[in-house]
């Protein structure tokens, strides 16, 4: 059975999973099937937000692990957001 979800959702949930295991390998695959298209837009808006999360996989890639401070990294907040649009299932609070 295909997944009926936009790729885009399905990426962010994948970055953010690896990002939480610290799978520093799926997070660097990730990151190269995004930078170098390996993924099919549908539309303008999901041809974006794949082209923010290469961003966000690359940077992710280059420094993996939670940053500490003041709540969550920028890219994290990101890709909760693009992984659960319709609002989070996830108190993203227990990553700090």
């Amino acid at each position: 059975m295909q997944n009926s979800q936009p790729i885009s959702k399905q990426c962010a949930s994948a970055l953010l999973e690896a990002w939480c295991r610290k799978d520093v390998k799926l997070i660097a695959e990730l990151a190269v099937n995004l930078t170098s298209s390996g993924y099919y837009a549908t539309d303008t808006a999901e041809s974006e937000r794949l082209e923010m999360l290469a961003g966000i996989a690359t940077e992710l890639e280059r420094c993996p692990a939670p940053r500490s401070g003041d709540g969550l990294d920028p890219c994290v907040r990101l890709l909760f957001h693009l992984a659960e649009p319709d609002g989070l299932r996830t108190d993203p609070r227990h990553f700090n």
